[in-house]
């Protein structure tokens, strides 16, 4: 998941400047992201029913991980700055 690096101060309808990718490029797209959720060990996002058949069919995509303090906050740091101008769809549990 990163912020078009042409757009990163322009929030644009359907997060469109937003790429996400699932294990490469061919499974990969401009926004349609419903949702951003991350906790302490995951971070999940929904998407809408045109990304995820660019997904494969994925409507939610799940990561799982194990942080310590600093690398969370990190993290969270990294998230805030992708999602910029998208706070609404952003959630920290």
């Amino acid at each position: 998941m990163q912020r078009d690096e042409e757009f990163t101060e322009e929030p644009l309808s359907n997060l469109e400047n937003i790429y996400t990718e699932r294990d490469d490029q061919c499974w990969g797209g401009y926004g349609g992201i419903n949702q951003v959720s991350l906790n302490r060990n995951s971070l999940i996002i929904d998407l809408n029913p045109e990304m995820a058949n660019q997904m494969g069919g994925y409507e939610t995509i799940k990561i799982t991980f194990s942080t310590d303090n600093l690398q969370f906050q990190q993290l969270q740091k990294v998230l805030q700055q992708i999602m910029q101008d998208y706070e609404s769809k952003l959630n920290f549990v």
